[in-house]
């Protein structure tokens, strides 16, 4: 089903985005619409992520403060913050979507911050296309044979250092055509490969890992 008319495979693929703090995010390309790259990961402005406070540092959109009682054991580790309430100690922690049920886990108002290793990343929001690492396709071939990842995505060939695109520490749309730098290439999409294997367990044996590049106007894939 190729709607953008770019390809000659018919399979749907996935789009898939190395975010800013390398989580990897997939999505069908094709869902009532195409979707873009920068619908994984949209920013406030290009060099931005979506904005993840209101009012003040303790209150966060879509994000609940949950907190559960210290215990022997059950003591806090570097992923949650340690806080006192009522003369009790607890641990708590932002997490998406409220507080899970029948658990040990409370609302706190107020007792979450940012913590080391503590991601509270926002998905939802954001008029731009933000921070990525990389970015591309996994397609899927016609004549069954192992879908190819590859790095078709202008996170991964029109790159560019956000620093450059700003003045003072802000976002300047006048340095829109900031200096590019190079593509990803091969080099990066072999790391890409041995990342998805060694950090994130994911198989990847079954899966062909190529550097997209356009000679004369011609798709071709480097294996990678």
């Amino acid at each position: 089903v190729d709607i953008k008319k770019t390809r000659t495979d018919s399979h749907v693929p996935l789009i898939w985005v190395l975010d800013r703090d390398g989580n990897l995010i997939f999505a069908p390309e094709v869902q009532s619409t195409v979707h873009k790259h920068g619908d994984l990961t949209p920013g406030q402005t290009p060099v931005d992520r979506p904005e993840q406070k209101v009012k003040d540092d303790n209150t966060f959109i879509g994000q609940t403060c949950c907190c559960k009682p210290v215990t022997e054991s059950n003591p806090c580790n570097e992923y949650y913050r340690p806080v006192t309430f009522n003369q009790k100690d607890y641990c708590c922690k932002l997490r998406p979507g409220g507080c899970p049920g029948f658990s040990w886990y409370k609302s706190i108002k107020g007792k979450c911050g940012i913590v080391k290793n503590e991601l509270i990343e926002l998905y939802t929001a954001g008029k731009f296309r933000g921070i990525a690492r990389a970015g591309g396709e996994i397609r899927y071939p016609d004549d069954g044979s192992p879908p190819w990842v590859q790095d078709k995505s202008g996170y991964s060939l029109s790159r560019t250092e956000p620093e450059s695109m700003k003045t003072d520490g802000s976002y300047d749309p006048l340095k829109l055509d900031a200096p590019g730098m190079s593509p990803i290439g091969v080099c990066a999409l072999s790391r890409l490969r041995e990342y998805w294997s060694l950090h994130l367990k994911w198989p990847v044996a079954t899966l062909r890992f190529a550097a997209v590049s356009f000679p004369d106007g011609k798709e071709v894939f480097t294996d990678a």
